[in-house]
């Protein structure tokens, strides 16, 4: 075969090894792809199926939420802000402590369903404007038991009494017991009062020397209202039927009372403050009746446990020229 045969065979057999080899290399590249987008998903059944999804999952991603960036640690936090007052609850706190003491107006709050609570206090008393002076020592305490939220039994009365005169003899023994209930009504809102009754009846129980000796039944309607500023206002009215005067007869008389209070904006709320008007008038010719002034602040020591303490001065002879004491009072 002449040479330039050879050489021509050659060059064929060299440019037809080039070819093969760009074609295995093209192929291995188009599978290698496809491979890699079947791992991303699997359900992928075609190039142009592939091609949808990788675009649409680049979509995606660049859609993403920024990750949040961490606070650094040096970062202070902002101080919690000032605890506001409790609502006021007009009936049936089985949680927190409402004592009536140590004012001489009533108020609508109960002690809450299957609540027991006691309230007690040492009391003073000077009397000055009557023919020798009389001090008057007494441990005033009341027993109350919710039935119901808005409903309450009570029992009160004097524990201990012990008077004395100037240049005179000396009183002491217990005191008539006094049961009764408490119902708070109508809760109210707004300009509307919250409306209740208490009724009570003394029962000559106590010694002879102190005891009214006799049944003395009480009544009054309370109503109340929540007032701007946190105020609020308690106000009574009612009417009693002592025991017989030193003629012997017996006389009914007008009760009254208005308080104002208002928790403290510190420490929790927990000290409440008020200032308070009251007396009882004869509803027939006699002598004027007692009207006192008084203010006072109750102190919770723990959500069931209230210190407290009070003074009151007279505004006419017939009342006591002062009083004052310390009570404390508990929920069971």
């Amino acid at each position: 075969m002449p040479k330039h045969y050879t050489k021509i065979i050659a060059v064929a057999v060299l440019t037809g090894t080039l070819a093969a080899t760009h074609v295995v290399h093209a192929k291995g590249v188009t599978a290698g792809s496809q491979f890699e987008e079947r791992n991303i998903d699997d359900t992928a059944t075609s190039p142009q199926s592939v091609s949808t999804k990788t675009t649409a999952t680049r979509a995606a991603a660049s859609t993403k939420a920024p990750k949040a960036i961490a606070t650094p640690k040096f970062q202070t936090t902002q101080p919690n802000p000032p605890t506001a007052a409790p609502t006021p609850r007009w009936y049936g706190d089985d949680t927190v402590i409402t004592a009536e003491r140590p004012r001489a107006t009533l108020d609508l709050d109960t002690v809450g369903k299957r609540r027991f609570q006691v309230e007690t206090s040492f009391d003073y008393q000077v009397e000055s404007d009557t023919p020798g002076s009389v001090s008057t020592i007494a441990f005033p305490t009341q027993v109350r038991f919710g039935v119901i939220d808005p409903l309450e039994l009570r029992v009160r009365g004097n524990l201990f009494t012990f008077q004395s005169v100037s240049g005179g003899g000396t009183t002491r023994g217990f005191g008539d017991l006094a049961f009764g209930t408490k119902w708070a009504i109508v809760q109210g809102g707004g300009f509307l009062p919250a409306v209740g009754l208490v009724a009570d009846l003394a029962v000559p129980t106590g010694s002879d020397n102190v005891s009214n000796n006799t049944l003395v039944p009480q009544g009054r309607a309370i109503a109340a209202w929540e007032l701007p500023a946190e105020f609020r206002l308690d106000t009574n009215a009612g009417f009693d039927y002592p025991r017989r005067d030193a003629a012997g007869d017996r006389f009914a008389r007008f009760l009254y009372g208005a308080a104002v209070r208002r928790a403290l904006p510190f420490w929790e709320h927990r000290i409440n403050t008020f200032v308070e008007l009251a007396g009882a008038e004869p509803l027939h010719d006699r002598k004027a009746g007692p009207h006192i002034f008084g203010t006072g602040a109750g102190v919770r020591i723990t959500e069931a446990m209230q210190l407290d303490t009070f003074l009151r001065v007279g505004l006419n002879k017939t009342a006591a020229n002062l009083q004052t004491g310390v009570g404390f009072s508990w929920k069971l």
